[in-house]
């Protein structure tokens, strides 16, 4: 337990720490910096009452610092830890009995993948992927809208 609490104290988890806020906190600092005018003025925000923003006053960047990053990232982080244990203790009971060097049976790596699977995704989850998707798109022919000379091609596809 002390090395855990000298671990968590170190220079490293400090400087992690403060990447972690840096990144998490980036996109409320932009959008506080970014959207100053929607304040408007006294003037207009009597005339236009229904548009007014009359929550930027709360806009605070400091208090997002604390609320987005240090309120959650020690849940994250320990629950992170965590199901890491839980994956390796999963892995290392099924690979109990199984000789080094040797080839890995079928089952038993079917029995890893399956009972391991449910907590890779809970840890996605908790570093913010809410959904990786397995499955693979189907083959559609549109050469009866496109003609028939109509190929598939990647190029220039996607971002």
């Amino acid at each position: 337990m002390e090395t855990l609490i000298a671990y968590l104290a170190s220079w490293m988890s400090i400087k992690y720490l403060s990447i972690y806020i840096s990144l998490t906190c980036m996109p409320l600092w932009w959008t506080i910096y970014r959207q100053r005018h929607l304040k408007g003025t006294p003037e207009l925000n009597q005339k236009y009452w229904p548009f007014a923003r009359t929550d930027y006053k709360n806009w605070n960047p400091i208090l997002g610092v604390i609320n987005n990053a240090l309120l959650l990232f020690w849940f994250r982080y320990i629950g992170c830890w965590l199901v890491v244990i839980a994956i390796f203790i999963v892995a290392v009971t099924l690979s109990f009995g199984h000789k080094q060097g040797t080839t890995v049976p079928k089952w038993r790596q079917k029995a890893i993948f399956y009972a391991t699977s449910p907590l890779f995704r809970l840890l996605i989850f908790i570093v913010g992927i809410f959904w990786v998707s397995r499955e693979k798109k189907k083959k559609v022919d549109y050469q009866k809208y496109l003609g028939s000379d109509w190929k598939p091609t990647f190029k220039g596809a996607g971002i």
